[in-house]
């Protein structure tokens, strides 16, 4: 039944659950919502009432996620995407990417994000990257990867000039599981990684990046011409975001970010968002922010997507995305 908005607590905001209809996700403000279907993970609850066989019931955003959407989005939808309601980028691990030859941040502050899942826990796979692909000598990259190859399977932030300056989550990702990674190049002696927002690191080595490096890519790194460290499981919600005041980001971030907040709702840095790529049912989607990505072999697997908060329109949002 569709609640009164007198009843949401002042210091709370109603999540707007996930109703199915068909393969359709509708979203409606105080339905009932089946919760065998739904993750939300527990730093965005606050508190919730369970019943019936189904586990049906209301959930609550805690405030802190609420403050972290901008005005206008007190309301909010979460996007729980269960059945083959969406899809995820699918990288191949060999030769699926998305790139554009052109990079809009060229030095620190930048900051990078997305969620993946990945059975591959023996080798590197870079999440996204920004690099110089041209010209000889050294390498020059930003880069946030999955690091398979280290001990731990740690998320990690390379600042790399040549000779990399790595930082590296202090617990690491697990097989066939969503992880949410986040990282910051505050400037070109500190950088910061979070997985599913926390076990932070920070690497200090100097590691001054070339300012003429002119590569973006998703699943993959393009050094100087040639592309590897390919990423081999899915990818989605990738956001970069550039110019003075990402800087500042910090854990508070890493969290918000962790539990769904949507990489371009993120209050205080919508306006630094300069890549955005939801990859829900294809690449570049109409909400799409920066360049159009050239797709080259990513398909996308209509069963699978991490939750994401979205705002609702008027207590009523229906999503089309297929």
């Amino acid at each position: 039944m569709q609640g009164k908005i007198a009843q949401v607590p002042a210091t709370l905001a109603a999540l707007t659950p996930l109703q199915r209809a068909g393969n359709k996700p509708r979203f409606v403000l105080w339905e009932r919502i089946d919760m065998k279907n739904f993750n939300l993970p527990t730093k965005a609850v606050a508190k919730g009432a369970r019943s019936g066989a189904n586990e049906a019931g209301l959930f609550w955003l805690r405030a802190p996620i609420v403050r972290a959407l901008p005005a206008g989005c007190a309301m909010l939808a979460v996007w729980a995407l269960a059945g083959n309601a969406a899809a995820a980028g699918v990288f191949n691990g060999s030769d699926a990417r998305l790139s554009v030859n052109s990079s809009e941040p060229t030095d620190e502050p930048i900051a990078m994000s997305a969620w993946f899942k990945t059975a591959d826990t023996d080798h590197r796979q870079v999440i996204a990257s920004i690099s110089l692909g041209t010209a000889a000598g050294a390498t020059h990259s930003f880069e946030l990867a999955a690091a398979g190859n280290d001990p731990g399977d740690p998320v990690q932030a390379r600042a790399r000039m040549n000779v990399p300056g790595d930082a590296e989550t202090t617990t690491g990702y697990t097989s066939n599981n969503w992880h949410h990674a986040f990282c910051v190049f505050v400037s070109n002696t500190s950088r910061f990684v979070w997985i599913d927002g926390d076990s932070v690191d920070e690497d200090t080595l100097s590691r001054s990046v070339s300012t003429t490096i002119n590569r973006t890519n998703i699943g993959a790194i393009d050094d100087r011409g040639t592309v590897g460290a390919w990423f081999n499981g899915k990818l989605a919600e990738v956001a970069i975001w550039a110019g003075s005041g990402v800087e500042s980001m910090s854990t508070t971030e890493a969290e918000l970010l962790a539990a769904g907040v949507r990489p371009n709702l993120l209050a205080g840095f919508t306006g630094n968002v300069v890549l955005y790529q939801p990859l829900r049912a294809g690449a570049n989607e109409p909400d799409k922010v920066g360049p159009t990505l050239t797709n080259t072999n990513v398909t996308f697997d209509q069963s699978d997507h991490p939750r994401v908060i979205y705002p609702a329109r008027q207590h009523y949002h229906r999503a089309q995305l297929q």
